[in-house]
């Protein structure tokens, strides 16, 4: 006959008495070496400015038991901007458009998830040129396994609405940045 010490019994009753939950939620992390974050803005001058960010890392927390995002933060390196001409990235990192000395990071932190008949949907913070500006958009989740994740989505922000002033004359009286910029990331995240 096994014998069962006082032990193993609570330690079974915490266990029972655990909620489903305290199991289902986990932390993936990600990065730029795996996930990518392009950003496009209309700019007279070469057609469209097409940039891609190099640096960038964050975190998830994933329901698995519902198949649900709990939480997101990101964190992308100002500086990490590139596209095929360098110029152009010297330019937007400067302080004529993005200072990218004076804030070199760009954040998103989720405050609220919701799932719409068309999918899921996040909110949040989003901090860019030191504004901070609330956030709603579409994404796409695909658990590739049990260590993976995938999300899609797209944000497209009005550059003046972060005083993003490309030339005062010419944002007022003029057509050569566009007025918004269009921001598709795709991310793969891994549990750790």
């Amino acid at each position: 006959m096994t014998k069962v010490l006082p032990g193993m019994i609570i330690l079974v009753g915490l266990c029972a008495s655990m909620p489903l939950n305290a199991y289902a939620d986990a932390t993936y992390a990600f990065s730029c070496h795996e996930s990518s974050i392009k950003g496009a803005v209309a700019y007279s001058v070469i057609g469209m400015y097409r940039s891609i960010f190099r640096e960038c890392s964050g975190k998830i927390v994933y329901d698995s038991l519902k198949s649900q995002v709990k939480s997101v933060e990101i964190s992308i390196i100002t500086t990490s901007i590139e596209s095929s001409c360098k110029w152009c990235d010297n330019i937007i990192k400067s302080k004529q458009v993005l200072n990218a000395a004076a804030y070199p990071v760009i954040t998103f932190k989720s405050d609220n998830f919701e799932n719409k008949e068309d999918g899921p949907w996040a909110s949040g913070v989003f901090d860019l040129h030191g504004i901070t500006k609330n956030l709603r958009f579409p994404f796409d989740l695909k658990e590739q396994n049990d260590n993976t994740l995938s999300l899609t989505g797209t944000w497209d922000l009005r550059r003046k609405d972060f005083n993003i002033i490309w030339n005062r004359w010419l944002d007022y009286g003029g057509i050569l940045v566009g007025d918004y910029i269009t921001v598709d990331w795709q991310v793969k995240a891994h549990k750790i």
